[in-house]
């Protein structure tokens, strides 16, 4: 049994799901986990306090996010969401793992648990097609979504390492075994450096020039209904390059270089969704998807364009610079 505990933060509408929440929270609890959510909070369900910044603190503090849907969107904040919808979106802002407990669209509900206008049932397709772009567990029955918790939240835990919270007298000895993990990594990756400098060096624009397949996901606006679509292309090194190190001037958040690559992609393929697509009165909301980033960044790493600000980056935030090399880079770029 690990002496580490994780904070697991509760997101889903209130009145609807009651029953599922408690056995959720009693679930997490049996598993040594640490649950909190807004209704834990003391000033809960007070309509006078504004308890959006603690339930920020929880969401920071936390090291996994369960968001449990059924057949209600919810309550909307000011915003126009709602406040389910909004805590997903910071979540998902911090770079939380999210799991999504989602009630099984073939298992009906009582009228009372469901959306009931057209304007509601299409906030909450929406917002469950947002949620599918996460691992997500199916369920229909109180008891089913309890074992599939048990079954499957330590997979997800393990593929997916996070801190925790560890008692002071096991402190020293977590550190030194995340110290001795650091130093493995660091002597990877230097064989890494030392593996592919020599083969970026010479022939980097040559590289630069391959095409590689990307997958990427918009939205698509039909009759009202807004749907998501998953389409490939392939697109040159150089011109993800140039999209990627546009903001860098010298440095961006995760979220300043997704929102230049989703221009980028909108600029690029709107015309080639809609040709795809004629029965979309309208398309946008581009982004690459989770699989494509995370290849974009590695290799651009690998071939020594952009590198980590290690003094502004932590575990929730990352900030990326360009390298020497990639300034360089860009500048030859900026006019292909």
């Amino acid at each position: 049994m690990t002496d580490k505990r994780c904070q697991i933060f509760i997101s889903g509408s209130h009145s609807d799901l009651k029953e599922e929440r408690n056995a959720l929270l009693y679930t997490l609890l049996g598993m040594g986990c640490i649950p909190v959510g807004p209704e834990l909070l003391p000033t809960f369900g007070d309509d006078s306090q504004d308890i959006w910044p603690h339930v920020r603190q929880q969401i920071d503090d936390s090291d996994y996010v369960l968001v449990l849907n059924a057949g209600r969107y919810g309550p909307l904040t000011q915003s126009g969401v709602s406040y389910m919808h909004r805590e997903y979106t910071y979540a998902n802002t911090r770079r939380k793992p999210i799991l999504c407990l989602l009630h099984d669209d073939n298992r009906p509900l009582p009228q009372e648990r469901s959306e009931t206008t057209a304007e509601g049932k299409a906030r909450l397709q929406v917002f469950r097609d947002e949620l599918k772009r996460h691992a997500e567990i199916k369920w229909g029955s109180v008891d089913g979504m309890r074992q599939a918790v048990q079954r499957h939240l330590p997979a997800f835990i393990e593929d997916h390492p996070s801190p925790g919270w560890v008692r002071p007298e096991n402190a020293s000895f977590s550190l030194r075994q995340e110290n001795l993990q650091l130093r493995q990594q660091v002597a990877e990756l230097n064989d890494l450096r030392d593996t592919l400098a020599p083969a970026a060096g010479g022939n980097l624009d040559d590289v630069l020039s391959e095409r590689v397949e990307f997958s990427f996901v918009c939205n698509l606006f039909v009759e009202g209904n807004c749907k998501l679509a998953t389409l490939k292309a392939a697109i040159a090194w150089h011109n993800i390059f140039k999209a990627f190190s546009g903001p860098l001037v010298p440095t961006a958040t995760e979220d300043k270089i997704k929102a230049a690559l989703s221009e980028y992609l909108a600029d690029t393929y709107s015309d080639l969704v809609s040709r795809r697509h004629p029965e979309a009165h309208a398309v946008n909301d581009f982004q690459f998807t989770e699989h494509s980033m995370r290849m974009i960044r590695l290799q651009l790493r690998r071939f020594g364009l952009i590198k980590k600000d290690t003094h502004q980056s932590d575990k929730n935030r990352a900030i990326w610079e360009l390298t020497a090399a990639g300034d360089r880079a860009r500048k030859r770029t900026v006019d292909v």
